[in-house]
């Protein structure tokens, strides 16, 4: 099985994790800059939570996603 490799700038577009040009709003208006954000907060209803994975960012644009990752498993879930 081949593997993606996502330091090129074509497959980093692919990533979940990786920064975007223009952030994902969802209904509530809060802004998601990676697909992971928006995945992660979309476990929850809790705004809070919402707001505060959405402030989360790693500093390299190629893992951006990350933090919201792992804060991710600890959001109260929707049953």
């Amino acid at each position: 099985m081949a593997r993606i490799d996502t330091r090129t700038a074509l497959n980093r577009l692919l990533s979940n994790m990786h920064l975007l040009d223009a952030p994902i709003v969802d209904r509530h208006g809060i802004p998601y800059r990676t697909v992971e954000h928006a995945y992660q907060a979309a476990k929850t209803e809790d705004l809070a939570q919402r707001r505060a994975l959405a402030a989360l960012l790693n500093a390299d644009p190629q893992w951006a996603g990350l933090p919201a990752k792992s804060a991710g498993r600890r959001v109260t879930m929707e049953p």
